[in-house]
């Protein structure tokens, strides 16, 4: 583990207890609906072998597991997994793994999740692709939710502003190095046809997205 992913494995297992609140502040709530929005669109039914990386506190994970999917929770942060099985009665299989070289075999998932968790591993992020397209099986779909870049000049506008100047102020109360490091979490991540091309860089055969909120958030369908 390099120092950064040591560092951002640190963050993240303080901000385990309260991360639900810490999403919900910084989409404004907004969250919520994107989720369902991806989550729609991850074709895992009952007895699908499916991966949600980047877990953290299991909401994909335990909104796919009610369908039935066979879900592995997967996250860098073991305070984070215990949260997700906590609220999972014990009941989610979690594994405490480098995103970057992942404990699976090859072509092992029919299908994938990843939420809000590839903008904190853009040092690498083709590798990180790489890494996702090789344990999933032929046909096999990732299905991915991240905060974008939007299109248009004034959401972009928009969104600079809350992020820089009104998010600071939440921070200041809250927790100042977890909102100084999600302010400028944006900063070098690819936007979404930029994402797109990576993907298919790394293996998938097709790649589709989704603009949310005028393009603030993004959902990206990979195929393998």
């Amino acid at each position: 583990m390099n120092p950064r992913e040591a560092s951002v494995q640190r963050l993240f297992s303080r901000l385990a207890p309260y991360y639900g609140l810490l999403n919900s502040v910084l989409s404004l709530g907004l969250h919520h609906g994107w989720r369902r929005f991806a989550l729609a669109r991850v074709p895992a039914t009952a007895g699908t072998l499916t991966l949600d990386l980047c877990a953290g506190t299991g909401d994909f994970a335990l909104a796919l597991q009610a369908r039935g999917a066979a879900v592995i929770a997967a996250d860098l942060s073991a305070p984070m997994l215990r949260f997700a099985r906590q609220r999972a009665g014990g009941a989610l299989p979690a594994v405490v793994a480098n995103a970057f070289a992942l404990p699976f075999p090859d072509a092992c998932f029919a299908a994938a999740t990843i939420g809000f968790g590839l903008r904190h591993s853009e040092d690498d992020l083709p590798a990180l692709l790489r890494e996702v397209r090789r344990v999933m099986r032929p046909g096999g779909a990732l299905v991915v939710l991240e905060l974008s870049h939007p299109p248009h000049r004034l959401w972009r506008w928009l969104t600079g502003l809350y992020i820089h100047h009104l998010l600071p102020l939440v921070g200041a109360v809250v927790d100042r190095e977890a909102y100084r490091y999600l302010a400028n979490s944006l900063t070098g991540y690819p936007d979404a046809p930029q994402l797109a091309a990576l993907l298919v860089d790394a293996g998938f055969a097709r790649c589709e997205y989704h603009w949310l909120t005028g393009g603030i958030a993004a959902v990206h369908i990979a195929t393998a």
